[in-house]
Parts: structure tokens; C-alpha cells; sequence
């Protein structure tokens, strides 16, 4: 245990702070952790779960519901500043045969990339139609996958259906890279990914990681074809520059 001075002037386990927000928004049940208030030897521990509503509200994030794949290109075209952070509920499976999604969920041509933070809630539904090829489009941008970036992320009961194409330098069905913690749940990939190098059946990068992040995946199949010259895998194509960090499939 580590005492902070911040919050409630309690106890806090940093394992759990850094996935503080999974726990608000995930749906995990923590009434069985309620048995502190139990102990008198656990009176610091009692108290921070006194304290959790106050903080989960401190984390608290709008939520969109998407029904069709019109409505979550609009979403990534009207952010303000470089990530989105709301939580995305899709209604409906999304086809983007008609949406000409040419670059990733966020990315640029002239080279940014605002990142995904939220939580995104497939229930279920399908991706497909997504044809995206740039590994020579764009000088600035050559990369594809349905979002550019991935950043402290949750993505969960999702499939992206073999109707689907990522073809770019860096590649994966979906994202480009991951810059933060990452859970995935529930979600198969069938698309085929191809690239020069960092190609994944979900993920062509993560980097930059700092120290416990924990990039995981749960219940997820990669069922498509993933091809390229250089650092290939099947969930991910390269992982650098990440030190102690964590990755559990």
C-alpha cells in the first residue's frame, strides 16, 4: 500500500487507480470488496471505497450512441483537440461500403492523429465495407486501420467482418498504434491486414508505453490474413520503446 495526500486522505493501490475507469464503466460488480468495512484493520481501505462514487464521477464520460457508420466518422470529424473521450454505444452493425472511410477513425492526411479514449460498446454488431489502402496515398499519412490510435482505451463486442481491407506502411484491423492502456474484449477480427512493417491482426504498433500499462486482450479471435516485410503478428505487429510495461492474451 502507498499513502497519498490527495483524495479522501485514504489508501490507494495503484494497480487499481490505473484502471480506475475500466471499473467505473466496465460493469465489473465490487460489492464483494465492500467486506473491508468489516475489519477495523481495514478502516483506511473502508474509507476509500466510501470515497470511490466521488471519484467514478470524477471520471465520468458522455456517451454516444452510433447507429450507423456515418455517425461515427461525423463524431471523429468534429473533435476539438487531439482525442476523443467519450464512450461509443453502437446500436447498429456499421457498413462503411458507402462511407469512403480512405484514412483511419481520426487520422489526417497532412499527418495527425486524434486518439480514442473512450470506452466503445460493439454489443455485438458488425463492421464491414471498409476498403482502405494508403501505403502510398498519402506522404504524410500511409497507414490503416479503423482507428488511427488507441490510447487508455476499452473495446468490446465487436466484429470486424472479412468484408473489410487494411492495407497501409503500418497496419491493423484495429488501430494503427497504441499509445496508452488498452482492453479488448470479445472482439474477432476476419479483415485482411497487410503493410511494410508493424502489420497485427488488431494492433500494427504499440510504443511508448510507460511503466504497468497493460495492453490485454480477452476472448478475442484473429480469423484474418495478416501479411507484410517486416514485424508481423497476429494480435500485434511491433511492440518498442515500452519499458515494463504488460501484455496478456
Amino acid at each position: 500500500h502507498t499513502t497519498s495526500p490527495a483524495v479522501c486522505d485514504v489508501w490507494f493501490f495503484p494497480e487499481f487507480l490505473s484502471n480506475l475507469r475500466f471499473l467505473c464503466f466496465s460493469g465489473q460488480k465490487i460489492e464483494r470488496l465492500f467486506l473491508a468495512f468489516q475489519s477495523p484493520k481495514m478502516f483506511p481501505v473502508s474509507l476509500f471505497f466510501f470515497c470511490l462514487p466521488l471519484l467514478c464521477l470524477s471520471y465520468s464520460s458522455e456517451t454516444v450512441s452510433v447507429a450507423t457508420a456515418a455517425d461515427l466518422i461525423e463524431l471523429f470529424n468534429s473533435a476539438k483537440g487531439s482525442s476523443v473521450d467519450v464512450d461509443i454505444d453502437v446500436k447498429a452493425d456499421l457498413d462503411f461500403s458507402q462511407a469512403n472511410l480512405i484514412l483511419p477513425l481520426g487520422a489526417h492526411s497532412s499527418g495527425t492523429c486524434v486518439s480514442y479514449n473512450g470506452v466503445l460498446h460493439g454489443n455485438g454488431h458488425v463492421v464491414s465495407g471498409v476498403s482502405m489502402s494508403n501505403k502510398d496515398k498519402y506522404p504524410a499519412y500511409s497507414h490503416a486501420g479503423l482507428f488511427c490510435s488507441l490510447r487508455d482505451a476499452v473495446v468490446e463486442n465487436l466484429v470486424i467482418d472479412s468484408s473489410c481491407i487494411f492495407v497501409g506502411s503500418h497496419a491493423g484491423s484495429l488501430c494503427v498504434s497504441v499509445r496508452g492502456s488498452l482492453k479488448v474484449v470479445n472482439v474477432t477480427n476476419k479483415a485482411y491486414v497487410k503493410g511494410r512493417s508493424s502489420v497485427g491482426g488488431f494492433v500494427g504498433e504499440a510504443r511508448d508505453l510507460v511503466k504497468d500499462v497493460l495492453l490485454s486482450f480477452e476472448k478475442c479471435v484473429n480469423d484474418g490474413k495478416v501479411t507484410g516485410d517486416d514485424s508481423v503478428g497476429g494480435f500485434f505487429g511491433y511492440v518498442f520503446n515500452s519499458t515494463n510495461s504488460r501484455i496478456a492474451i
